[in-house]
């Protein structure tokens, strides 16, 4: 199968290309030809951005079947201001419009295009179990998604199926957010973040890639996936299986008023201290299995010696 990959310097994206790039003709394109090489580190890969002629772009994408996208941003990388917030969506949107342009001018028709997303669609509640079937939530990250998915309608018009994969939070030893939640245990000093009630809904680095491998090769798949694990943990538990692995404390909290102070009230409020409790119910119905259900057999391997 032949590929186009967009958004693959980050940390899903270069797990993916290591993932695809045995079996697969990959396409990189990005702002910056040159770094991607110089990031994914492979001359098996056919490397273009959007400084080249549009007819040279077009050419290099000839004859793909799909496209993963996985452009945008980080969210929690700085605070919201109102230029932040512009920048975080254009970094979306923009990408999808300009390779859907691409694609139809040149008259290139794909199987299938696989769109990023995020499980802050759902917004959050202390109470509420989240599946696809659940409704937009409040709060500025299920606005941004919303209107992220809602561009990425526009994909119809060159593929027989687009998926949208919402992500939770990845956990990864190679970067994201887990490498940061450990590190205050590792000085002793690992706890809970604010009450430490609020449900986390997290997905193995593998079990994301697989997931993905696994939507791109089912021709029934189409519409949204919740990609994150069938069992989602409250903040507290994972600290607790986190100072376990590391034969550390975990009752030391941070409090709610210091993170809001270091990352801005609506940051904090949204990206840790909220409530998103999200199953995968289409994934368990497409017959995916995962390798990691349990946050324990998942922190242990990401902690394990071997790593």
């Amino acid at each position: 199968m032949k590929i186009i990959l967009s958004g693959t310097t980050g940390l899903i994206g270069q797990s993916l290309v290591n993932a695809l790039l045995p079996h697969h003709q990959l396409v990189v394109i990005s702002r910056n030809r040159f770094k991607a090489k110089q990031i994914l580190r492979s001359n098996l890969i056919d490397y273009v951005d959007w400084n080249q002629p549009i007819v040279d772009i077009a050419e290099a994408f000839r004859g793909s079947n799909a496209l993963i996208n996985l452009t945008g941003a980080g969210i929690a990388d700085k605070p919201w201001t109102e230029k932040r917030r512009q920048e975080l969506m254009s970094s979306r949107i923009e990408p999808m419009y300009n390779l859907t342009c691409l694609l139809a001018s040149a008259n290139i028709h794909l199987d299938v295009v696989i769109q990023a997303s995020a499980i802050g669609y759902y917004g959050h509640s202390p109470d509420l179990t989240f599946t696809e079937e659940s409704p937009k939530g409040q709060g500025f990250l299920a606005e941004i998604t919303e209107m992220w998915e809602g561009a990425a309608i526009e994909f119809k018009r060159i593929a027989d199926r687009v998926i949208l994969i919402r992500t939770g939070v990845v956990l990864s030893k190679n970067g994201g957010a887990f490498p940061q939640i450990v590190k205050p245990f590792r000085m002793f000093a690992g706890g809970p973040i604010g009450h430490g009630r609020q449900y986390i809904s997290w997905i193995h680095i593998e079990d994301e890639i697989s997931a993905i491998l696994h939507l791109l090769q089912d021709d029934k798949a189409s519409g949204a996936y919740n990609l994150c694990s069938p069992n989602p943990v409250m903040q507290s538990w994972m600290a607790k299986k986190i100072g376990q692995a590391l034969n550390r404390p975990s009752f030391l909290p941070l409090p709610a008023f210091v993170i809001k102070a270091i990352l801005g009230r609506t940051r904090a409020t949204e990206l840790l201290l909220n409530s998103t409790k999200a199953i995968p119910q289409r994934l368990f119905d497409s017959h995916f299995h995962f390798k990691y259900p349990d946050i324990q057999d998942a922190i242990e391997d990401l902690l394990s010696k071997k790593q």
